[in-house]
């Protein structure tokens, strides 16, 4: 069956997949910038994420589960394809690249810059339609347990928080907790909020963070009650990123509703205090009047990042030199942290038993 509209742009179609394990909001991302093109080219767009095994228990279009097609499309039968988006390369070359020189500079800092947040907004406004029974969720967990004076913190623990995972390649090492106690102190004594919405993957951090805002210490430290909410989201302890790791027994379809439900959240706050992350961005393109404070792109971050961490354990890791007191020759790359740690202990053990 082919959607009939009043006024079709032309009888020609282009496929917008998935190309590649990323997060949600990446796709979405992806899917923008082949909505922008398509219009641009008069050209009608369909929008198949069949591939995004990451988020998938079952075979099913991941996109129409969450969203309405940007241009009604409902079906590909009746269209003559122009082109099919499966080739990361050429999607890069002809697409992306153009995008972020013409219409915002970078797919991350483009929310610093006002001009570039409301001209992303009104693209996200035009293309992402997402389905009323998700927002029905958002509606009813915002009047149970947040308010208009609501300051928010994201942060992305997991495989952000290690220099060994190889996904981390094009993302920022997830700050030292104290940048974050220090902004959410300066937040509280200065605003009226009333609750502190706590939205993590790591559920390390978040007893922390639980731990740290207790009532009780909400109450001597800043003289009035606030309350403390944690996003409604399965969290994990390990080192990997929940979206493409498959151990988790947890569907990963409920893993990407959580994601957009606790985005959609966060949108709706009175200030947002976060990371390098896709997730609050787009927090901050559905609410171009959101309020935030990034900290990854403070001077005091970038200082302990590029000047300390990141030459630090680079240069001993390829030189095989102790990496933060741990005293161990790397021989072979671990598939993700917890690997690491149990090679490292098993050395460690092994040097101990020698010395005795």
């Amino acid at each position: 069956m082919i959607h009939k509209k009043t006024k079709p742009l032309m009888n020609k179609l282009r496929i917008n997949r998935v190309m590649f394990e990323r997060g949600l909001f990446s796709y979405l991302h992806t899917m923008i910038i082949a909505a922008y093109y398509s219009e641009k080219e008069k050209v009608e767009l369909y929008v198949d994420w069949s591939d995004a095994d990451n988020y998938l228990d079952k075979k099913m279009n991941l996109f129409d589960h969450f969203f309405e097609q940007p241009f009604g499309v409902k079906s590909i039968e009746g269209y003559e394809i122009v082109e099919d988006d499966c080739d990361w390369n050429r999607f890069w070359n002809k697409f992306w690249v153009p995008f972020h020189k013409s219409v915002i500079s970078h797919s991350q800092t483009y929310i610093t810059k006002p001009d570039e947040r409301e001209r992303f907004s009104k693209l996200v406004r035009k293309y992402v339609k997402i389905k009323p029974h998700f927002l029905a969720k958002v509606d009813n967990f915002y009047m149970k347990y947040l308010s208009k004076n609501t300051l928010a913190v994201h942060i992305r623990g997991l495989d952000m928080r290690t220099f060994f995972n190889p996904y981390r390649k094009l993302h920022k090492l997830t700050p030292p907790i104290w940048m974050f106690y220090r902004t959410i102190n300066m937040k509280l004594k200065e605003g009226d909020y009333d609750t502190l919405f706590i939205c993590s993957d790591d559920q390390e951090l978040v007893d922390k963070f639980l731990q740290r805002y207790s009532k009780q210490n909400m109450k001597k430290r800043y003289g009035r009650e606030i309350k403390v909410v944690v996003n409604p989201s399965f969290k994990a302890g390990s080192y990997e990123a929940l979206h493409l790791s498959k151990r988790h027994k947890v569907s990963r379809l409920q893993l990407a509703e959580e994601v957009l439900i606790d985005c959609l959240l966060m949108s709706r706050c009175k200030y947002l205090i976060n990371q390098w992350s896709n997730v609050p961005n787009f927090a901050a393109v559905f609410n171009p009047n959101l309020k935030f404070t990034n900290i990854t792109n403070s001077g005091i971050y970038n200082f302990l990042y590029y000047i300390y961490y990141c030459p630090l354990a680079y240069f001993r890791l390829i030189c095989g030199k102790p990496i933060f007191g741990l005293s161990v020759k790397l021989k072979k790359k671990s598939k993700n942290y917890e690997q690491l740690i149990k090679f490292i202990k098993k050395k460690n053990a092994q040097k101990t038993k020698k010395s005795n």
